[in-house]
């Protein structure tokens, strides 16, 4: 999983660390998530894109939902 800035700058948020567990369900932070700070001090307007995979052969899986939250300092 994948999120992706407007200026196309990318952070990998999940990278086939799921094994046989059946729901993924979390929460990224630039805190906790190395690859999410590296994304501090993009521009919040535009796009932001979430792409996600799932190449796991013995089932099917579906984005139920998902959103951003985007906070700056003034």
């Amino acid at each position: 999983m994948v999120i992706v800035a407007p200026s196309a700058r990318q952070a990998i948020l999940h990278n086939k660390s799921g094994g046989d567990q059946k729901n993924l369900v979390t929460q990224y932070d630039s805190v906790t998530t190395q690859s999410l700070a590296e994304l501090v001090g993009e521009q919040i307007r535009g796009n932001w894109i979430l792409r996600v995979m799932d190449l796991a052969w013995r089932d099917v899986g579906t984005l139920k939902e998902w959103s951003i939250e985007i906070g700056y300092v003034i």
